[in-house]
């Protein structure tokens, strides 16, 4: 048996959140979370058809780094 394998995380925690469970992890609106995805100040989405869900991990490390642009600056 392999013990290095991962486990997946229990049900009561999901793998997958939406913008409503970034809302409330940062303490914002629903749409400034959609406005920081689409200004590059926050990971990306994946797309599910017409829904938009983000690993939770990557949030709860982003939001543990200081929340940093993840979107390299425009010259402007």
């Amino acid at each position: 048996m392999n013990t290095t394998a991962t486990q997946p995380p229990p049900a009561s925690e999901p793998v997958m959140v939406d913008v409503r469970w970034i809302a409330q992890t940062l303490a914002c609106s629903q749409r400034h979370v959609t406005r920081l995805a689409e200004g590059g100040l926050m990971p990306s989405p994946s797309k599910l058809g017409r829904l938009s869900r983000w690993h939770r991990e990557t949030i709860l490390k982003w939001v543990a780094a200081g929340c940093p642009p993840v979107a390299a600056a425009k010259p402007g």
